[in-house]
């Protein structure tokens, strides 16, 4: 970075035991929140405070910390732990933006991935959901099934190079 070029994004992690109006600073300083719900649990914490900052306007993306305190590294079951293990969790289409619209804006990568439009990369993975579901964002929530098919940059990778992020 030079000095006087763009701010890099700051994303910072966890945050689990904020001060009176750490909130308010963070979301003034256009910061994103990387929380690990299993994690979070794992160690522990007390609830973690994501809806206050969320509240404040803090970008809170959910993120995976390591196998330490988990025994998956896969987003969508970090989005299904919230909806299984706290109270009055948010939809799961909000879930789903806090793994993808979330992160591409913490990483400065918004104009590249994130969401399916013209322009972007074609980063996106396909899920099987049964043809008579009413809300196929709960039931990818709810089931955290593995992904059937994932493509990078528009790239079908094969199944044996894939990660466990997906699945």
């Amino acid at each position: 970075m030079t000095p006087g070029g763009p701010t890099p994004p700051l994303l910072l992690a966890h945050m689990n035991y904020p001060e009176p109006g750490d909130a308010r600073r963070v979301a003034a300083l256009g910061a994103s929140i990387a929380y690990c719900p299993r994690a979070h649990r794992f160690f522990g914490h007390p609830p973690h405070p994501y809806r206050a900052y969320r509240d404040a306007g803090v970008n809170v993306v959910l993120a995976t910390d390591s196998l330490a305190s988990n025994w998956s590294l896969s987003l969508l079951e970090e989005a299904r732990f919230i909806r299984r293990e706290t109270p009055d969790p948010p939809p799961a289409a909000e879930l789903l933006d806090l793994l993808t619209r979330g992160p591409a804006w913490a990483l400065g990568l918004d104009a590249l991935v994130g969401t399916l439009e013209p322009g972007k990369q074609a980063d996106l993975a396909a899920f099987s959901c049964p043809p008579d579901t009413d809300d196929p964002a709960a039931f990818l929530v709810d089931h955290a099934p593995p992904a059937q098919a994932v493509w990078v940059a528009g790239r079908l990778i094969p199944a044996s190079e894939r990660g466990s992020a997906v699945g």
